[in-house]
């Protein structure tokens, strides 16, 4: 940043220009963090009339339709796909609000219609949450867009483990090996030597996990090795034969991760011929065996 000043000496014009240079830090990212309440008042952008609302929300327009959208919304890498808004609405009717990503009219996207209705409590905010058809990751540009007055105090996401997703094969973050084929959301004719990596899923303090794995293979038994590697270099190894199946098979197994942040790695050794549609780890129950 630089300021710059000009003085002109007692002459008509500016006789003398200075500059200075600024540096500015400490002032934290410059974008929302969905995973903390984001009020309502921090739209920075509109269409319609949009008015002041309680406790630093806004209204949506009484009539006709207003949309209120807020720039620069960072999910990180992992994302969400679970939304929390506190809304009071001057009646107990049906509301609904139209979530986009990005601004609509201009190449924004309609991403899902948020149904609201309960019971009308005056002046008192009453939240209401919502799963979304995707997960949205990385800055973002989100829309509501409403044709009723209803008054929205803010949004909030549900910060959420990319461990516990269903993780299909266009998920990996890295693959590599002598012979595959990445096709769609699948990797297809997985031969020698193969690796496919997912990293990043936090565990938490589970060690003792499921792994569900979907795919179709033709051999009579496909060895799959797994690495869990921890963020301080922990491994867990495990072993997971999948048995034949000519059409999409799931597969469950019981296997050992180090807990908290982890990446995993499923190694396809010399021979194997498999394709991999997805996986999906869940918290193990006691009592349950590999298959």
């Amino acid at each position: 940043l630089f300021l710059r000043a000009g003085v002109c000496n007692g002459d008509s014009h500016v006789r003398v220009i200075s500059r200075y240079e600024l540096h500015l830090n400490g002032f934290g990212s410059p974008c929302l963090d969905p995973y903390q309440f984001i009020s309502g008042g921090l739209y920075d952008l509109h269409t319609g009339e949009i008015t002041p609302g309680n406790e630093q929300g806004f209204s949506f327009a009484r009539d006709g339709v207003s949309m209120a959208g807020f720039t620069h919304v960072d999910f990180g890498p992992v994302g969400s796909n679970r939304i929390t808004i506190p809304i009071f609405a001057l009646d107990s009717g049906v509301h609904q609000i139209d979530l986009y990503t990005g601004i609509p009219g201009e190449g924004g996207k309609p991403l899902t219609t948020l149904t609201y209705q309960k019971p009308s409590i005056w002046n008192v905010y009453q939240s209401e949450t919502w799963t979304l058809p995707c997960v949205l990751t990385g800055i973002q540009t989100l829309c509501f867009v409403s044709s009723t007055k209803v008054h929205f105090k803010g949004f909030s996401f549900e910060k959420q483990s990319r461990a516990w997703r269903l993780l299909k094969g266009s998920d990996a973050d890295a693959v590599w090996g002598d012979h595959y084929l990445q096709t769609g959301e699948e990797i297809r004719d997985i031969g020698n030597n193969v690796t496919i990596t997912f990293s990043g899923l936090d565990f938490g303090a589970n060690k003792e996990v499921l792994l569900t794995l979907t795919g179709i293979t033709s051999l009579p038994l496909q060895p799959i090795t797994v690495h869990a590697v921890s963020a301080d270099g922990e491994k867990n190894t495990a072993l997971c034969s999948f048995h034949s199946a000519s059409t999409l098979s799931s597969q469950v197994f019981s296997l050992s991760v180090p807990g908290g942040l982890c990446d995993i790695s499923l190694l396809f050794l010399p021979g194997s011929h498999f394709t991999f549609q997805s996986m999906q780890f869940s918290a193990a129950l006691r009592g349950e065996s590999d298959e």
